[in-house]
């Protein structure tokens, strides 16, 4: 009504503005009043048209908050019958695909309501905002049990991924494995261990193992390429025990693919070598003649590896000795022979550019050593057994007087209470822990080379007394750690007066190879070819002499010097002791410079006179032509 009576004097209103001023004036006062009281009534009626247009909004967003509670309830029910097929599945490629793709639609519907529901959200108020509330806590609630089916997917389709890897890499290897059935088939022939075999059953064993290589090459590779992409793929699926699992199942297969490919690679070589020892029978026979000849002498020799060298006599000693020469004749000749074979075969043309034929000749070569080894070895313990016992009971006399030493060494370094050595005192002890550190090397050196016997008695013997030198050497190592710094100190004032010397020597063995050089020095044109010669050769031994002097006692200077410089307690003139040491190695080194030039000189002028003497010679031939 209100709004047909405002619509009226709108009309009114136009049609007076085209009245006359004069009439417009009476128009708009008349409706002016009328006016006023529609402004009235309008405001009037604003309040309840206010609570029209919000019943109408809560009405509307009731209907609409319904609809989307029901889109909520619907992705619920799809929800709960995913679960129920979820878990009555039996994780196979159909079951894990069913529900993905009843996961996939709820996903987008359920995505839509949340958003629909946040939209709505913003402009609700009241019971209806409570109610909007419990809706998008299901919504929510939805979205999380959605996620959970959605990872529980995601994890049984990664297993199901994980199982397939290891089944389909599984079959490839198993089928590789199955040649290993075929390579023992052709190594038959060679199962008892016969190096060759006679050319009608070697030839045609050959080509049968040569064929298997080439036809199960590229099935192993294949198979290992297989088993390799596999495990690219693992390393691909999320982390955890189901990754684990799989890659060592993989790697199980890798090290079961790896083997057969070994065993192909070794039938390779073997085949290879097999063909080459074809070429080469003679020398193998000979080989093994000597292998199975030194087994004889072997046994024959075997009292003396026998550990009774301390009770057994010399007369039983001399007794095996005996027969062990007997038998290492015709062992030598069987060698000797073998070798022969063995030099013919490797000078014959036709065979040094094969380098397969080279190698296995070279271990033929090997194996006859060890023959020739164990053969010089019996004739050295044949010859030696009897004078080992009382080499033995030697060792040990100088064993027992090296304890003797020690032991004097020990309680020469026994510290007298507080008081601290005299430099005297402190001198003869370290004369007394040198001395006997010195014999106790001389003995031990020697006693190694001893030890190193073909005799087997007495190489186990002489090994329990280098384990008693070396309880010695840990009780020297105690002394030495007991007379401790005062040692030391006294040690390098012992150097300092034995190096000059030691270094005079050398300086000496210098002057005299200068004064064999003399003639030189007044010019070559003054010496006669003849002269020229007689010096050369005296340098050359001057210098041999001088070299040797000059090794001697550098080696000695050098030794001095090591052993001061790892002293950790030295004090001011111990350190002024080590320094002159320095200058004594540093004089060693001067004189050897000095004597490098020297021999230079000397081959220098050694050329020289052989010129001379050739043109003699020419000048001689070409007066007498």
């Amino acid at each position: 009504a209100i709004l047909g009576a405002r619509a009226r004097l709108d009309t009114q209103i136009k049609a007076a503005r085209l009245l006359p001023e004069a009439q417009q004036k009476a128009a708009f006062a008349e409706i002016a009043p009328v006016r006023k009281r529609l402004i009235e009534a309008q405001k009037k009626l604003n309040p309840y048209k206010k609570v029209r247009m919000e019943f109408d909004e809560q009405l509307k967003a009731k209907h609409e908050l319904e609809s989307l509670s029901s889109r909520v309830a619907a992705a619920e029910m799809e929800l709960e019958a995913a679960k129920i097929s979820f878990e009555g599945s039996t994780g196979s490629e159909d079951d894990i695909k069913s529900v993905e793709m009843t996961i996939q639609p709820v996903q987008t519907a359920l995505a839509k309501v949340l958003k629909a529901l946040q939209s709505k959200a913003k402009g609700i108020t009241g019971v209806l905002q409570e109610r909007l509330s419990g809706v998008q806590e299901r919504g929510l609630a939805a979205a999380e049990k959605l996620q959970e089916l959605k990872q529980r997917a995601r994890v049984d389709r990664s297993k199901l991924i994980g199982e397939q890897l290891a089944k389909q890499a599984e079959k490839d290897v198993a089928e590789a494995e199955e040649l290993m059935l075929k390579i023992e088939e052709v190594e038959k022939p060679w199962k008892d261990g016969p190096e060759f075999l006679p050319q009608a059953t070697a030839g045609p064993a050959i080509d049968a193992a040569a064929t298997l290589v080439k036809e199960a090459s590229p099935q192993v590779e294949s198979a290992k390429t297989v088993v390799l992409e596999k495990l690219v793929e693992a390393r691909q699926l999320p982390e955890g025990l189901l990754r684990l699992r799989t890659t060592e199942e993989l790697q199980g297969l890798q090290a079961r693919v790896e083997a057969v490919a070994l065993k192909l690679m070794q039938l390779k070589i073997d085949t290879f070598a097999r063909r080459t020892k074809m070429q080469m029978t003679d020398v193998i026979q000979a080989v093994a003649k000597a292998e199975t000849e030194v087994q004889k002498l072997i046994k024959v020799a075997e009292p003396f590896s026998r550990d009774d060298l301390e009770n057994v006599t010399a007369k039983d000693l001399k007794a095996v000795g005996t027969k062990v020469m007997k038998a290492v004749e015709p062992v030598a000749k069987v060698c000797e022979t073998a070798r022969k074979t063995v030099v013919q075969k490797q000078q014959d043309p036709k065979n040094r550019s094969s380098p397969s034929f080279s190698t296995q000749l070279k271990k033929l070569l090997d194996r006859l050593e060890i023959v020739e080894a164990t053969v010089a070895g019996s004739r050295q313990a044949a010859q030696e057994a009897a004078n080992n016992k009382n080499t033995l009971a030697e060792q040990k006399k100088g064993l027992k007087s090296l304890e003797a030493l020690v032991t004097e060494a020990e309680t020469s370094a026994l510290p007298l209470g507080d008081e601290q050595p005299s430099d005297q005192t402190a001198e003869v002890t370290a004369e007394s822990l040198r001395g006997a550190q010195v014999k106790l090397d001389a003995w031990r050196k020697q006693a190694e080379v001893l030890a190193n016997n073909p005799h087997g008695g007495m190489e186990l013997a002489m090994g329990r007394l280098l384990e008693e030198a070396k309880q010695l050497q840990a009780r020297l190592n105690d002394a030495k750690s007991l007379a401790g710094a005062s040692n030391e100190r006294a040690l390098c004032r012992i150097f300092v007066r034995e190096v000059p010397n030691e270094v005079a020597k050398a300086e000496e063995a210098m002057r005299k190879a200068e004064e064999a050089e003399g003639p030189f020095l007044k010019g070559l044109e003054v010496i006669s070819v003849e002269q020229s010669s007689t010096v050369i050769a005296s340098c050359e031994a001057a210098a041999a002499t001088a070299r040797s002097v000059l090794q001697e006692v550098q080696s000695y200077v050098q030794s001095r010097h090591k052993e001061a410089s790892a002293f950790a307690g030295l004090d001011g003139p111990a350190k002024a002791h080590l320094h002159t040491l320095s200058q004594q190695l540093s004089r060693m080194q001067g004189l050897v410079d000095k004597l490098g030039q020297y021999e230079n000189d000397t081959a220098s002028r050694k050329r020289i006179a052989d010129r001379n003497v050739d043109g003699e010679r020419a000048s001689k031939i070409v007066k007498q032509g």
